[in-house]
Protein backbone atom coordinates (compact mmCIF):
# COMPACT_ATOMS: atom_id res chain seq x y z
CA UNK A 1 0.00 0.00 0.00
CA UNK A 2 2.85 2.41 0.75
CA UNK A 3 4.45 1.84 -2.67
CA UNK A 4 1.23 2.90 -4.37
CA UNK A 5 1.10 6.09 -2.29
CA UNK A 6 4.74 6.92 -3.04
CA UNK A 7 4.19 6.28 -6.75
CA UNK A 8 1.13 8.51 -6.76
CA UNK A 9 3.04 11.30 -5.03
CA UNK A 10 5.90 10.95 -7.53
CA UNK A 11 3.47 11.21 -10.45
CA UNK A 12 1.82 14.30 -8.94
CA UNK A 13 5.18 16.01 -8.32
CA UNK A 14 6.38 15.16 -11.83
CA UNK A 15 3.15 16.53 -13.29
CA UNK A 16 3.53 19.78 -11.37
CA UNK A 17 7.14 20.19 -12.50
CA UNK A 18 6.23 19.56 -16.14
CA UNK A 19 3.31 22.01 -15.90
CA UNK A 20 5.63 24.69 -14.47
CA UNK A 21 8.08 24.16 -17.33
CA UNK A 22 5.29 24.38 -19.91
CA UNK A 23 4.03 27.69 -18.48
CA UNK A 24 7.48 29.31 -18.27
CA UNK A 25 8.24 32.02 -20.81
CA UNK A 26 10.51 31.03 -23.68
CA UNK A 27 14.03 32.37 -23.79
CA UNK A 28 13.88 34.55 -26.89
CA UNK A 29 15.27 37.89 -27.95
CA UNK A 30 12.56 40.42 -28.77
CA UNK A 31 12.98 42.63 -31.80
CA UNK A 32 13.12 42.46 -35.56
CA UNK A 33 13.58 38.93 -36.89
CA UNK A 34 14.33 37.92 -40.45
CA UNK A 35 12.82 34.58 -41.45
CA UNK A 36 14.11 32.97 -44.64
CA UNK A 37 12.60 30.08 -46.53
CA UNK A 38 12.82 28.46 -49.91
CA UNK A 39 10.30 26.67 -52.11
CA UNK A 40 11.51 23.81 -54.27
CA UNK A 41 9.34 21.98 -56.77
CA UNK A 42 10.43 18.42 -57.36
CA UNK A 43 9.03 15.99 -59.86
CA UNK A 44 8.53 18.49 -62.68
CA UNK A 45 9.56 17.50 -66.21
CA UNK A 46 11.90 20.52 -66.34
CA UNK A 47 14.26 21.91 -63.69
CA UNK A 48 12.98 24.93 -61.80
CA UNK A 49 15.23 27.14 -59.66
CA UNK A 50 14.33 27.41 -55.96
CA UNK A 51 12.11 30.35 -55.03
CA UNK A 52 13.61 32.23 -52.04
CA UNK A 53 11.34 34.03 -49.58
CA UNK A 54 12.31 36.44 -46.81
CA UNK A 55 9.99 37.88 -44.16
CA UNK A 56 10.94 40.58 -41.67
CA UNK A 57 8.79 40.91 -38.57
CA UNK A 58 8.98 42.39 -35.10
CA UNK A 59 8.47 39.55 -32.59
CA UNK A 60 7.81 39.97 -28.88
CA UNK A 61 7.22 37.48 -26.08
CA UNK A 62 3.50 38.30 -26.25
CA UNK A 63 3.36 37.93 -30.04
CA UNK A 64 5.89 35.24 -31.03
CA UNK A 65 4.05 33.80 -34.03
CA UNK A 66 4.92 35.61 -37.26
CA UNK A 67 1.81 36.99 -38.93
CA UNK A 68 1.78 38.10 -42.53
CA UNK A 69 -1.04 40.60 -42.74
CA UNK A 70 -2.58 40.75 -46.17
CA UNK A 71 -5.43 42.91 -47.37
CA UNK A 72 -8.86 41.41 -48.12
CA UNK A 73 -8.13 38.11 -46.31
CA UNK A 74 -11.15 37.05 -44.26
Amino acid sequence: MKKTGAGLIAIIVLSLVLAAIAVAEPNMKEGTWEIKGEIKMEGLPFPMPPIPMTFTQCLTKKDMVPQKKEKNQD
